[in-house]
């Protein structure tokens, strides 16, 4: 009998309604042990046949470790149709089942369900109903609020049922519905149905100790006599509720466990419902199954030909947990031995049977652990290490699973989890080599939550532990020491890194020294390690010299290279009004770690020209990315590298995508943004960002987030759009500041500042971005600033402030060894601003010339040259600069800096100035960056299943969103766009 609900009933008929509408919805249904919540999924099921196809699953406490259990259960009536999938994805299914050996990326497994259900919604809506959702599996639960989150136009529906007080279960941005007890009348009706001849004494009573909990005014009858019920018999003092009411299925169970190895107690020691493994476990199968049909007869569990359901957890939790341990124990061990080895779920119930330390089930444990880690199931591997530490035969092999254990916690997004876990392993770490891995993982979870500074501190105490026992270790630790260093603007640390690197290359020199030629015939693939060791450290060791730079007053750079490189080209030129003469134009270098430098200055303070170079091997593989390592953001900015990089960074975001990496996706789209802010397309730097400042949010990448956000900013005040500029600055600070992540810190006042040019506030542009410029600002950034300084010698000029212009020409714009293109082209820029007359004229030519890598940065240059060339009266040579800086910026959708290119063609006579204002700032500027992402991927060909398999979404939603954008395009079908051009303002 269902009575009352209204409010839970209409929230379950927007899901309803939702989905014979052609739409997805999600709830997540929470309240306390039986509240109801059961009984409102059972509603909605029928409130929906026979329209729908229903798809369920229970959650049971002793399958939280096995990966995928779960999805399994809910899936199975759909496998037939896994051979439709796309092959990675039905690979990637199948490995998660059991049904093939091989890897099941947790990714891809949660892709694959996403288009097997969006498949299944073609013929119907289709509706997922999970009880006990608490007790899922990790690797299930990501995989369905994976689902969840991107469902769109499909006619799927997904209700969570969640049981409070238990294990938590967290969806964030899933509505919610809170199921609070019955009201009197509600509960009074549903008792009356449950006990209608009961004494009205009785009755009263029961509804003060039910207090409208729908199994209690239920099952709480059922637990008295007749002569009680009818008032004859006094009642017990107190009426189980709530905790209590565990006690009254204990007391219904005590009636039925007559015996050791009672099948019952097997049941709910098993869990999963595998009616064959009871029996096998079971000593008597005849006698188990009289057990079981006595339970089932007694309404506390169903019985079929293959599977065992209890009517509800509690009951199983009642026969379990009144079970005395030595039962439960044999139990464990009856399980076990009744399940083949190869199963996990024989590893799991000799793990539970285990008494003290095992070595046999420590390294079972251990293996499995593996497994499932390399199949997506991070948090199952999590548990597996933990409980083998705790069987582990010595202190040291303890303390490494515990380690591992973190490791695992911490990919998994478990912070608190890891630490504790490396708390635990400290005092047992007492070799070198256990405490540096241990400090790695502990400075990574501190990068991770957002405290650099400590990071970096931890991860060079732990890299000088194995500077001569494992340079490997050493080597890795320290590339992770100056991702920190730059995040907290440290210099300092990173010199010190550089000197490091030098005693490690020492090292490894003295090493190759004293081998024996037998030695070196048969070395070649160690050579080749040592040649991508090398160009690891000459990149860590360049930009320790950087921050050498940074630290001292800038010099002209000599002519000779150094370190890994070749030869730079010639440096020096003319000084100008104080501000730093021109960097001459150099030679090809030899960039040193892969790839030709392009010219420029010589190597200063660097020790090591890589400019232009790619990102090496042991920073970036293609085939197996590691971004927790990758050089810092804004690195290829400073250097002569932004297009190579790029095209690195794109195909190693492109191999994460097909891996299903989503996690690791944050911190590799955010160079790739970065870098796109320069070279283009614009479009795509938007997608990107907000696509990784989505899953930063949902895998509490707090620091990764804050830099996202500072740079989706700068975007959005480069097109004009303030408001969003303002939000997104203000919550990126909001982060940075108190955790003292002085790199976003600086992004975020960078684009305030740039937003203030956009509005033509100069003075207020001037004071923001002198922050980051000016000595002592509170946003100074050892080297970001310099990427800066530009934009503000630009403000302080239009503000009339020239003489605080030189002056930061004079401390950070002066030739760099380090300086490509880019930066050159924006020094060139600044010197031009403060020069006069002809020598101004020669300063805005040659940046020109330079800046061929950045649109954005060329349309303002001609802009600003234009300016000049207007004011100094020279109307024909100003127009022909205004017109090419109005089209340039217009096209990249720059709108604020395209309009002040128009005003400025108006003032110099131009009358079609005013005409040329579009109404459109770019060829599809109405698309959204999804739809943006979704078109071009469709532009090179891609089907929505390839789509979205690199999307991360259904097929169906990559056909709505190219539904949506079609009439905005002006086509009527994918094919217009194949050959359709997409540069960098479309």
């Amino acid at each position: 009998m269902f009575v009352g609900r209204e409010r839970e009933q209409h929230e379950l008929a927007r899901v309803a309604t939702a989905l014979t509408e052609g739409h997805s919805g999600s709830l997540v249904v929470r309240g306390p042990a039986g509240i109801g919540k059961s009984a409102l999924l059972q509603h909605l099921r029928h409130a929906l046949k026979p329209e729908a196809t229903v798809l369920t699953a229970i959650g049971v406490e002793s399958e939280t470790e096995l990966s995928f259990a779960a999805l399994h259960q809910l899936l199975l009536p759909l496998l037939p149709d896994v051979d439709r999938l796309p092959p990675p994805q039905g690979a990637a299914l199948r490995a998660a089942f059991g049904l093939q050996s091989a890897p099941a990326d947790r990714f891809l497994v949660a892709l694959a369900a996403l288009t097997l259900l969006s498949e299944a919604s073609q013929s119907g809506p289709v509706l997922l109903l999970i009880d006990d959702a608490q007790w899922l599996d990790t690797s299930s639960t990501d995989a369905l609020l994976f689902v969840a989150r991107r469902l769109g136009e499909e006619a799927v529906g997904i209700v969570f049922a969640v049981r409070e007080g238990s294990r938590p279960f967290s969806a964030p941005g899933l509505p919610e519905l809170r199921v609070g007890p019955l009201d009197t009348a509600a509960a009074r009706a549903l008792l009356t149905h449950h006990l209608p001849e009961a004494a009205p004494a009785i009755r009263d009573r029961l509804l003060r100790e039910a207090d409208g909990n729908p199994l209690a005014l239920a099952e709480l009858p059922r637990a008295l006599s007749r002569p009680q019920l009818d008032g004859a018999a006094v009642l017990p003092e107190e009426l189980p509720l709530t905790e209590r009411l565990q006690r009254l299925y204990r007391h219904r169970v005590n009636g039925l466990l007559t015996r050791p190895g009672n099948a019952l107690v097997l049941a709910a020691t098993e869990g999963d419902g595998d009616l064959a493994v009871v029996l096998r476990a079971a000593e008597d199968t005849d006698r188990a199954m009289d057990e079981l049909g006595a339970a089932e007869s007694a309404g506390l569990l169903d019985l079929d030909q293959q599977r065992l359901r209890f009517r509800h957890p509690l009951v199983r939790s009642a026969f379990y947990q009144g079970t005395p341990l030595s039962g439960r124990r044999a139990a464990h061990i009856a399980l076990a031995e009744a399940l083949d080895p190869g199963d996990d779920r024989h590893v799991w119930h000799r793990a539970a049977a285990a008494m003290g330390p095992d070595a046999q089930v420590c390294h079972l444990l251990a293996e499995l652990a593996d497994r499932v880690r390399g199949s997506g199931g991070v948090a199952t591997a999590t548990k597996a290490l933990r409980r083998a530490a705790d069987l582990a035969p010595s202190n040291g092999l303890r303390a490494r699973l515990l380690i591992d254990a973190a490791d695992c916690a911490w990919t998994a997004a478990e912070a608190g989890q890891a630490h504790a876990l490396l708390t635990e392993a400290e005092p047992l770490a007492d070799q070198p080599a256990l405490r540096a891995r241990l400090m790695q993982v502990r400075g990574a979870i501190a990068h991770a939550s957002s405290d650099p500074s400590r990071a970096c501190a931890t991860l060079l105490e732990g890299a000088a532990l194995v500077q001569d026992t494992d340079p490997h270790l050493a080597r890795e630790s320290l590339a992770m020491a100056a991702r920190s260093a730059w995040v907290a603007d440290d210099p300092g640390r990173l010199a010190h890194i550089a000197g490091v690197l030098d005693e490690l290359a020492a090292a490894d020199t003295t090493a190759v020294a004293g081998t024996t030629a037998a030695a070196e015939a048969a070395g070649a693939e160690a050579a080749a390690a040592r040649g991508a060791r090398d160009a690891f450290g000459c990149h860590l060791r360049y930009l320790s010299g950087l921050a050498a730079d940074s630290t001292t007053a800038p010099t002209p750079a000599s002519a000779d290279g150094d370190g890994c490189g070749g030869d730079g080209g010639d440096g020096g030129g003319d000084g100008d009004g104080g501000c730093g003469g021109d960097g001459g134009d150099g030679g090809d270098g030899d960039g040193g770690c892969g790839g030709d430098g392009d010219g420029g200055d010589g190597d200063g303070g660097g020790g090591a020209d890589v400019r232009g170079a790619r990102i090496p091997e042991t920073w970036l593989d293609p085939d197996d990315p590691h971004p927790w390592v990758w050089p810092p953001t804004f690195l290829p900015h400073l250097l002569n590298a932004t297009l190579p990089w790029r095209d690195d960074l794109e195909r190693a975001v492109d191999t994460l995508r097909r891996h299903g990496a989503i996690g690791a996706l944050p911190m590799s789209l955010a160079p790739l943004v970065a870098l796109q802010l320069v070279t283009g397309p614009w479009p795509d730097a938007t997608a990107n960002g907000s696509e990784a400042l989505t899953l930063a949010r949902e895998t509490g990448q707090l620091g990764a987030a804050s830099h996202l956000r500072a740079m989706l900013a700068w975007m959005a005040a480069a097109q004009g759009d303030s408001a969003r500029c303002l939000r997104l600055a203000r919550e990126s600070l909001d982060v940075a500041v108190p955790r003292r992540i002085a790199s976003a810190v600086t992004l975020a006042h960078w684009a305030l500042g740039l937003n203030g040019l956009a509005e033509r506030r100069p003075a207020h542009a001037a004071q923001v971005l002198g922050e980051v410029c000016a000595p002592g600002g509170s946003a100074e950034h050892f080297m970001l600033r310099r990427l800066v300084l530009p934009d503000y010698v630009e403000a302080t000029t239009r503000a009339g402030q020239h003489q605080r212009a030189e002056k930061a020409m004079r401390r950070l714009g002066g030739p760099q060894a380090h300086d490509g293109p880019h930066l050159l082209a924006a020094r060139l820029r600044c010197q031009a601003l403060l020069a006069q007359g002809d020598r101004a004229e020669e300063l805005f030519t040659a940046a020109l010339d330079k800046a061929d890598t950045s649109p954005f940065e060329t349309g303002r240059t001609r802009l600003l040259y234009g300016e000049r060339l207007r004011r100094d009266r020279r109307i024909k040579l100003a127009r022909e600069q205004l017109r090419l800086a109005e089209i340039q910026l217009r096209r990249i959708g720059a709108r604020p800096w395209a309009q002040l290119a128009r005003m400025e063609l108006a003032a110099a006579g131009d009358r079609s100035a005013q005409a040329a204002a579009p109404a459109r700032t770019s060829d599809h500027p109405t698309l959204t960056a999804r739809e943006q992402q979704v078109v071009r991927l469709a532009a090179q060909g891609l089907s929505n299943g390839e789509i979205g398999a690199r999307l991360f979404l259904s097929p169906r939603t990559v056909g709505y969103h190219l539904y949506k954008a079609f009439p905005k395009l002006g086509v009527a079908s994918r094919a217009q766009l194949l050959g359709m051009a997409f540069d960098e303002g479309r």
